[in-house]
């Protein structure tokens, strides 16, 4: 698999979210799912999915391969089960209730929390006693 590609696939979830949400926000863009029109605009959703991800896939290629730096570790065991249930968690309540734009904007601070979890934390450097 190619990066463009494997980067394509990687931001599938979130794209799909964002057009949702775009949707959500203009007036009548948003039929009721599984009436006539909304499958009769699946077709148009594909197509713009595949849009957007073509078109984001090779700026979000170059910014995947910033590596982790040397001077940083990997995160603590609590980080990684904080950013878990801030990833897990807007997901489950968007199946559960649906999208809207209450969910979405207050399920973006927990997403981009746990994605600042992940990222490591400086080394510090040990000094002699």
């Amino acid at each position: 698999m190619s990066r463009p590609s494997s980067s394509s696939w990687s931001w599938n979830l979130p794209v799909i979210l964002i057009v949702s949400a775009v949707a959500l926000i203009v007036p009548g863009a948003a039929p009721l799912p599984g009436s006539a029109d909304w499958w009769a605009t699946r077709p148009v959703v594909f197509v713009v999915l595949v849009i957007v991800r073509g078109l984001l896939s090779v700026p979000l290629a170059r910014i995947e391969t910033i590596g982790v730096s040397p001077a940083s570790t990997r995160p603590r065991p609590r980080a990684v089960a904080v950013a878990r249930t801030s990833a897990f968690l807007p997901l489950f309540l968007v199946t559960v209730y649906g999208l809207d734009t209450t969910l979405l904007l207050c399920g973006t601070v927990p997403l981009a929390a746990s994605v600042v979890l992940l990222r490591g934390r400086r080394a510090t450097p040990h000094r002699a006693a």
